[in-house]
């Protein structure tokens, strides 16, 4: 039988990922400061493997033909269109997605421009390679992520 994939593509992976970590720690060590451990969670080899979409996505292409798998981002999840989307692209019947309740939510914990800025300096092999392969269906956070970190880097 034929293998359909649907796969996703975390949010904005040079920001998010070690930001999600840090504010995940949060929960679970009492005192512990995302700021001050920011630059030693976004050196961990383990991040890298995690953000790595070209090595994810080549490896999945090398046994699943690319026209079976569908890539969607994190932060287009969350809609009625996409979730349509995903029910087409399986061959299964839609049913109502509820968008409605957060599962497993961090700390609301603002990311410094300086933390932004060596997050995506450390992950622009990222940003370079989703932006050429997906093209206009990067997200405006991604987008916005990237343009903010060029701007701080720069001035």
């Amino acid at each position: 039988p034929a293998v359909t994939v649907s796969s996703q593509i975390t949010t904005d992976g040079g920001e998010q990922l070690p930001w999600s970590a840090l504010r995940m720690a949060m929960r679970k060590i009492k005192g512990f400061d995302p700021y001050e451990r920011f630059h030693e969670v976004l050196a961990q080899e383990e991040l890298d493997r995690r953000s790595n979409y070209r090595r994810t996505i080549e490896a999945m292409e090398s046994v699943v033909p690319p026209e079976r798998i569908q890539y969607l981002f994190y932060e287009t999840l969350f809609q009625d269109d996409t979730a349509r989307s995903v029910t087409d692209f399986l061959g299964i019947e839609p049913w109502p997605a509820k968008f409605d309740t957060i599962v497993n939510p961090g700390p609301a914990v603002p990311m410094k421009p300086e933390h932004r800025s060596a997050a995506f300096a450390a992950h622009r092999d990222v940003y370079d390679y989703v932006f050429q392969r997906f093209g206009d269906a990067v997200p405006m956070k991604w987008r916005q992520s990237a343009g903010l970190a060029a701007s701080s880097q720069t001035g």
